[in-house]
């Protein structure tokens, strides 16, 4: 039986395919890497301060905004991250087809892994990764076989 995490994340592959396939459509008809990232920050911008028009959540921000101060260093490292992570992709997306580009992308996981082996001692709440030998092995073997997978579709691209 799968949880609602699942479904949630498959909603969110239909949708980040959505986005990567209109973004590739868009630059082979000759709008710049550059430009779809500007608009593209905007219009999540705008659609973000739609949140706010419920109720629920406009408390909440109200709510937590002393603790948000607190860890605006914090939040500030994630953003830039999360910047940083979508505008190498996209501008991957404008050199590359976009099967290769979501394929190099599914290794996201393998690194998370690794990030819970080494700091799941410091910061045990942080992962809530399973790290038994048996399931490090298993998960290994797959990232063997995504890698193997990935090279091959580079060949082709």
């Amino acid at each position: 039986r799968f949880n609602a995490a699942f479904w949630y994340m498959g909603a969110a592959s239909l949708l980040i395919a959505v986005d990567g396939t209109t973004a590739k459509y868009l630059f082979e008809n000759g709008i710049g890497w550059g430009t779809l990232m500007t608009w593209s920050g905007l219009l999540s911008l705008g659609f973000a301060m739609t949140l706010l028009f419920a109720n629920r959540i406009r408390k909440s921000v109200r709510h937590s905004a002393r603790e948000f101060v607190r860890v605006i260093p914090l939040f500030f490292t994630e953003e830039l991250c999360t910047f940083g992570g979508s505008a190498s992709a996209m501008f991957a997306l404008s050199l590359a087809p976009i099967t290769y580009v979501s394929a190099v992308e599914s290794f996201q996981p393998i690194v998370v892994l690794l990030a819970a082996i080494i700091f799941s001692r410091t910061f045990p709440r942080l992962f809530k990764e399973e790290l038994s030998h048996r399931v490090l092995f298993t998960k290994g073997v797959l990232f063997v076989v995504m890698a193997i997978g990935v090279f091959l579709m580079g060949e082709g691209a």
